[in-house]
């Protein structure tokens, strides 16, 4: 942990002030950072990255697909200005993504946000995250 208040959970974990990395290998080192994934690179504040290996873009919330350092890549990506983007890729296995598809990730990021709002320790983050990463 870099800054004040921030909280590194996992494996090789950078956490700036008031920032949380969980998972593996992320770096969220900057104020209002949040990674929760493996391979992770939170690039600005107030920046909000789930999954793995994410490029980095100046945006509010990135869902990264990428499979390691040198292979980045974003399935879905919140811009600060409301618009967004769905990667080419789409899933793992390239295959095409649907409105059902989309709005399952949208709900367990917005249920994921809601558990962590009402979280009363680290333990309760964790496994919000671990939902998360299994349903994204």
């Amino acid at each position: 942990v870099t800054g004040h208040y921030g909280v590194a959970a996992g494996f090789n974990n950078v956490a700036g002030t008031q920032a949380l990395a969980v998972g593996a290998n992320n770096k969220a080192d900057g104020w209002l950072r949040f990674a929760i994934g493996d391979g992770l690179a939170v690039s600005n504040d107030r920046q909000v990255v789930v999954g793995t290996y994410n490029k980095s873009p100046d945006a509010a919330f990135i869902v990264g697909n990428g499979t390691s350092d040198t292979a980045r890549s974003n399935a879905f990506v919140v811009n600060k200005d409301g618009s967004v983007e769905v990667g080419k890729q789409g899933t793992k296995d390239n295959s095409v993504v649907t409105l059902e598809t989309l709005i399952t990730k949208i709900n367990a990021i917005k249920e994921f946000a809601q558990s962590v709002s009402s979280a009363t320790d680290l333990t309760a983050v964790k496994t919000a995250a671990a939902t998360l990463l299994t349903a994204l």
